[in-house]
């Protein structure tokens, strides 16, 4: 807990001493330019997201869009857990979870282009895509954890004789830990993939606002919405790890 603790507050002392250091070299010693732009420009670039670009509806529906995809996939797989596992744990079936631990090496880019020639500028289809693109990585994160879970108690489990109910339910709760560390990890990488969705198919998100602002060559905006993003994700992070520590404070 204490390197924990050490390790936060040397974070936070690294990134202050960076902002004063970028805002007293950009916006005082060095000369205007294209490249670097100043600190003050930075805020009224954020105050223009929200007065002129409606940066406010942008950013309910991507937040939308990047939580109700991963709460829905979380509960799928938490009331469906034990039939996962009875499948998993069949040899014939297991295969098909092999094949989606290739699902990883997709080019996502590839099936936002066929979803937006299909569903155009429909939010509905980007949900869809959202959906889809959370539950084959987790189905996939659940065959890794699977499978790692039987190398690892193997003697155990043989030596104890457990019944399939009792072994179904100590894969299930301790498969959990694992499971919700690769929720933080989709998180991030969710919201890359939904931005550029949005980016592509124009569905009104921040993906659009950044097309919008390439369109403007709007950089200092660029970089306002990128921090302004960076604020989301952080808070949707600390979020995860509080719920992470009330609910699943055991680790496999």
């Amino acid at each position: 807990m204490f390197e924990l603790n050490k390790k936060r507050y040397l974070s936070l002392i690294s990134i202050t001493v960076f902002i004063f250091l970028y805002c007293t070299i950009v916006e005082f010693i060095l000369p205007v330019n294209e490249i670097i732009p100043k600190p003050s420009l930075i805020i009224e670039s954020i105050i223009s997201l929200f007065k002129d670009y409606g940066i406010l509806q942008s950013i309910a529906l991507t937040s939308s869009v990047v939580y109700i995809s991963l709460v829905l996939c979380y509960f799928l797989l938490h009331f469906t857990s034990h039939f996962i596992i009875k499948i998993a744990d069949n040899k014939q079936i297991n295969s098909i979870f092999s094949f989606l631990k290739l699902f990883k090496y997709f080019p996502f880019i590839v099936g936002i282009v066929l979803f937006v020639f299909y569903y155009n500028t429909s939010i509905y289809g980007e949900f869809l895509f959202a959906f889809l693109f959370v539950i084959f990585n987790l189905f996939a994160k659940f065959a890794n954890i699977n499978d790692n879970f039987v190398n690892e108690y193997k003697i155990f489990i043989e030596n104890n004789k457990l019944s399939q109910n009792k072994l179904i339910n100590m894969k299930s709760k301790l498969i959990q830990p694992g499971l919700y560390s690769s929720f933080k990890k989709l998180h991030l990488t969710l919201w890359a993939v939904v931005i550029v969705y949005e980016f592509i198919a124009l569905t009104g998100g921040l993906g659009t606002k950044y097309n919008i602002l390439l369109s403007n060559h709007d950089f200092s905006g660029f970089i306002a919405l990128a921090i302004l993003i960076s604020i989301l994700i952080w808070f949707g992070n600390y979020l995860f790890t509080l719920i992470k520590n009330k609910l699943i404070f055991w680790e496999h």
